[in-house]
């Protein structure tokens, strides 16, 4: 059984590369890729999260218990802002992709217009 610092450690770096995802979301032209990765990311947290949380259950200890418990609650708000992040960079992709959308039915209007 996994121990609570390897479930805090694993925990870590998929904030991180979830964090990673979000930025590249904003930016992406084709999202589908990386929102399935997202919701991978965002699973595996969910799961580790309830993982640690039975290990810190099991503590003897009610100051190890404690400090167990803080962790996870630091790293279930982190989870929610990093879901905020995902729902403020999908709206950023998708406003990108109409105004690209836009220009380019300008341009094909322009130059159908210009010809005649």
């Amino acid at each position: 059984m996994a121990t609570f610092q390897q479930h805090h450690d694993s925990l870590t770096r998929l904030e991180t590369a979830l964090d990673q995802k979000v930025s590249e979301l904003s930016t992406a032209i084709n999202q589908k890729e990386i929102r399935a990765e997202i919701k991978d990311l965002t699973s595996s947290i969910q799961g580790l999260l309830e993982r640690a949380r039975v290990v810190a259950e099991e503590q003897e200890s009610e100051g190890e218990k404690g400090v167990m418990l803080d962790k996870l609650a630091r790293h279930e708000k982190e989870l929610d802002r990093l879901k905020g992040g995902v729902r403020k960079a999908t709206l950023q992709a998708q406003e990108a992709a109409q105004k690209r959308s836009a220009q380019e039915r300008s341009e094909l209007l322009e130059g159908v217009t210009g010809q005649s």
